[in-house]
């Protein structure tokens, strides 16, 4: 068997599932011969079509992305944030592998329907063992501003149900509105039993009654946070963004900024916000700064 006819059955074996659970094991490695370091965490996946799905996260980034088919809910219990969203059919979602960022991160792809798409090449390796189809995949770059880069892929599949119990590949990671590169060699471990009998319950979520809302993410550290996503709002190179969100403190000035990467320009906003002594007011002070200048603005906002 070719390549190209394996990845065409593992893509129809997952688009014929049912349902499915897993088992994730997850290794990431990352640094270089002087300084390494290396992380294991332990996911728990459901998925009944064809479009319900859990993923249960844990350690000290526990997470928990909850599909029901309507509404998309994600709880990040560091910070206690909770989001909800309405997907809409054909959306990418949590557990979905897209194969312009392949192993992207965050909650661990399982679910490979894609796994054939944006081929640029494919070659079948040596078995590693009895029942085990091996094979390594390149993908297509993006056409839009990447902030990742992962190809190719080395696959482990079942010759059995075709599914797969192992992937592996190295992450590019570009921060948004930085050139900073990082890479990372992910390993994901799959422990599958597709058909399996998944109770409806599973895709029913209320959070605590503590719970935050607001956007997903993840606390930072010390005196200052950041994060990066891109966006696409349009089907047309044009209608891609990313950007990047800091804040730090200047003594009792509370510094936000935001970095926008948009029509091949970059957009920097500066917020400074200062309390009274007696709290009774905020001063903010802002900054735009453009390709070819900047703006600035200042308010007086009471508080009592």
């Amino acid at each position: 068997m070719d390549a190209s006819t394996l990845l065409g059955r593992v893509a129809e074996a997952y688009a014929n599932l049912k349902s499915l659970s897993a088992d994730i094991l997850t290794i990431t490695e990352s640094g270089d011969e002087a300084s390494r370091s290396r992380s294991e965490q332990r996911s728990k996946a459901y998925f009944v079509a064809p479009d319900k799905i859990r993923i249960e996260q844990g350690g000290s980034h526990e997470s928990l992305f909850v599909c029901d088919g309507v509404v998309l809910q994600t709880f990040f219990a560091p910070i206690k944030r909770h989001s909800r969203v309405n997907v809409h059919e054909g959306s990418f979602l949590p557990g979905f592998f897209r194969p312009d960022h392949p192993l992207l991160g965050g909650p661990p792809d399982f679910l490979f329907h894609h796994v054939n798409e944006r081929v640029a090449s494919a070659e079948m390796l040596p078995e590693p063992a009895t029942g085990i189809q091996a094979l390594s995949v390149s993908y297509e770059p993006s056409p839009y501003p990447q902030l990742v880069s992962g190809s190719p892929v080395t696959y482990w599949v079942d010759s059995g149900t075709h599914l797969i119990v192992r992937a592996e590949g190295k992450i590019s990671h570009r921060r948004p509105a930085s050139d900073e590169i990082s890479t990372q060699n992910k390993v994901l471990s799959f422990d599958l039993k597709p058909g399996a009998a998944v109770a409806p319950a599973t895709f029913e979520y209320a959070p605590p009654a503590d719970a935050i809302s607001g956007p997903g993410g993840r606390a930072g550290g010390g005196g200052s946070a950041g994060g990066g996503h891109m966006i696409r709002t349009g089907r047309n190179r044009g209608n891609w963004m990313e950007s990047r969100n800091s804040h730090e403190w200047d003594g009792e000035i509370l510094i936000e900024r935001y970095n926008l990467r948009i029509h091949g320009m970059d957009l920097m906003f500066e917020r400074r916000i200062t309390f009274s002594d007696d709290r009774k007011e905020v001063r903010i002070s802002e900054r735009i700064a453009g390709p070819s200048g900047e703006a600035h603005g200042d308010f007086l906002l009471p508080l009592a």
